[in-house]
């Protein structure tokens, strides 16, 4: 969660902890003085303050609510949240939004553009996103910009912002090459996955591709498999030794634009390169041929899972996924029997996890979204959005607590 606040991977772990505890011991200010009664949150928490606020809350035993955005839709899904535990909240009747319809249409549309093997639009924005390094001009300023030296771009930034005599302008050229170093370190991030790679064709394999990090994702969906080491290396140590475990990096780590070395190191990759029975895939690879021909696919909380189940492949989910329990897709807690089927195939398909999903949407979902990250993917139904009011939220944020405190009190 600190991966997103420090801001040029500077910390070590003394600011690190500093850090946590001080905001540790405000939470638990907050929550002592207060006297709140709940926790509410328009999504699960992953600034870093509000998660640390959320995790007293439910050690405290504050009921907390959050809405958990549906990727694939313009929804949000009620979420609870007592001692760790989540559970879902169907929509109380009367509760109902306008505008669903636009839910279920997105929901379509989704399986049937991986049935056409289409790139997510996110992926696609990034890629065009990132082609900007390729150009002259760029290429020609971080070239000037390296004659500043890295160690005073730090000692200004770091130690010295509040020294006289800096102008805003000389701090900008200063954060540019902080910017320009995370940028070669992410190169080097490139590299040493590519050195990994072995250029084989893949058989009898189980599929992992990895989240981007830092990100909502992995931390706090992932619970303790945050750690998508971790992850990795369990799964390898439930298979079948003839069984390969191919793990594929998300291309979004690898972006100059996305800041990925703040999520992984060059370590990450000769671990996992290091392991018997792991490869590492090449990025040139569609991550939709290798979910193709797998014998089943593991992931944190991705979508892979759902596209596994659209061709009649197991899927294993380790983190808080809003999918869990589509056709065909395991949660952790049914590990045993995710092991005994990998590598059959079932009936279901496209048109199973079409009628699971308009059926869990139904019971569900709201029309709406959790952020602007959401209102961009879905801008095509901004129109609708916009007329949007509260009063099916609001009321099912009514109706839960109306409840919850009533059966409190008999308690």
């Amino acid at each position: 969660m600190l991966d997103r606040i420090d801001a040029h991977d500077l910390w070590g772990r003394k600011v690190r902890d500093a850090y946590f505890f001080r905001a540790l011991t405000l939470a638990c200010y907050f929550i002592e003085t207060s006297g709140a009664e709940f926790f509410l949150s328009s999504e699960s928490p992953h600034d870093f303050f509000a998660y640390v606020l959320w995790r007293a809350c439910g050690v405290s035993g504050i009921p907390c609510i959050h809405f958990e955005a549906i990727s694939i839709a313009p929804a949000m899904v009620m979420v609870s949240s007592r001692g760790g535990t989540l559970n879902k909240i169907a929509r109380y009747p009367g509760c109902e939004n306008e505008g669903f319809e636009n839910v279920l249409l997105s929901a379509e549309n989704y399986c049937m553009r991986f049935s056409g093997a289409a790139k997510p639009g996110y992926m696609l924005r990034q890629e065009h996103k990132e082609k900007v390094h390729d150009k002259l001009y760029r290429r020609l300023r971080d070239k000037l910009l390296r004659i500043v030296p890295l160690a005073l771009a730090v000692t200004v930034l770091i130690r010295c912002r509040e020294m006289l005599g800096v102008s805003v302008e000389m701090l900008s050229i200063f954060e540019r090459r902080l910017k320009l170093w995370g940028r070669d370190k992410t190169t080097e991030l490139k590299t040493a996955y590519l050195e990994k790679l072995k250029g084989e064709t893949y058989l009898n394999y189980v599929y992992f591709p990895l989240h981007y990090e830092p990100e909502r994702t992995t931390s706090p969906d992932g619970g303790v498999y945050y750690d998508q080491a971790r992850a990795v290396l369990e799964i390898r140590s439930r298979l079948p030794p003839e069984v390969l475990l191919v793990v594929k990096e998300h291309p979004s780590q690898l972006y100059k634009n996305m800041r990925g070395y703040k999520g992984r190191s060059k370590l990450f990759y000769e671990l996992l390169g290091g392991v018997q029975g792991i490869r590492l895939a090449s990025l040139e690879i569609p991550s939709s041929e290798l979910i193709r021909d797998c014998l089943a696919v593991v992931t944190v909380t991705g979508t892979a899972a759902l596209e596994a189940s659209m061709l009649g492949k197991p899927s294993f989910v380790l983190g808080a996924a809003w999918f869990v329990g589509a056709p065909n897709v395991y949660a952790h807690s049914d590990v045993e029997r995710f092991t005994e089927i990998v590598g059959s195939n079932s009936p279901s398909g496209v048109d199973e996890l079409l009628t699971w999903l308009s059926s869990y949407l139904s019971t569900y979902a709201f029309f709406g979204c959790v952020n602007p990250s959401n209102e961009k993917v879905f801008a095509g139904c901004m129109e609708a959005l916009a007329v949007q009011r509260p009063f099916a939220l609001s009321r099912q944020i009514d109706l839960y607590f109306k409840e919850y405190f009533q059966r409190l009190a008999v308690e």
